[in-house]
């Protein structure tokens, strides 16, 4: 799970230096929001920008997805998706939800 997140307005604040797992890529944290369901944020590249958030609902039929290794998967199905959200194998025939990022060197931003 996320260490350090803030909501700013509509917004959520993630501090990089509370949460080391994502300076290396494929690092992944967690994060629970207030209506039941889950989100992830992923280092995708070494770029200050290099940052995905996804819902981890899947697309199938809403079951929460598990990582595994670097890919995320739905436990009640199968269906499997890369670490940025793409559908690997089905029955899930649509990305995982992206909300929108930002980055600084110390900050990443979801919404």
């Amino acid at each position: 799970p996320a260490v350090g997140a803030t909501q700013v307005g509509k917004k959520l604040q993630l501090q990089l230096a509370k949460n080391k797992v994502l300076a290396k890529v494929g690092g992944a944290v967690t994060i629970a929001l207030s209506d039941g369901s889950s989100i992830a944020i992923v280092r995708t590249s070494s770029a200050t920008s290099g940052f995905v958030a996804m819902n981890l609902s899947c697309t199938h039929q809403g079951v929460t997805v598990q990582q595994q290794g670097t890919n995320w998967v739905c436990p009640a199905h199968g269906s499997t998706f890369d670490k940025s959200g793409n559908v690997l194998r089905g029955p899930a025939n649509s990305a995982l939800y992206k909300y929108p990022v930002t980055a600084t060197a110390k900050v990443v931003t979801i919404g």
